[in-house]
Order: structure tokens, then C-alpha cells, then sequence
């Protein structure tokens, strides 16, 4: 569950915790990586 999202360069969201993860290990960051964004 996340508040804030990233939006990826599809326009897909992610938790933005996650998008900072992939970010620091020097992938790209992309919406399936966590395809169940819940928001309250």
C-alpha cells in the first residue's frame, strides 16, 4: 500500500519505495515490478 506512486514511461504506477529500490540497483524502473498498487 503506498500513498505516493512513480509513473513509469508507459504511464503504469508503482510504489514509489520500489521505484527508489530499482533506481539504487541501476535497473529501469517499470510498473509490472509491482503490478498490485494499492492506494488508500
Amino acid at each position: 500500500m503506498s500513498n505516493n506512486a512513480w509513473v513509469d514511461l508507459d504511464g503504469g504506477e508503482m510504489a514509489y519505495s520500489q521505484a527508489l529500490q530499482a533506481f539504487a540497483s541501476g535497473i529501469s524502473r517499470a510498473s509490472f515490478m509491482n503490478p498490485v498498487l494499492l492506494k488508500p
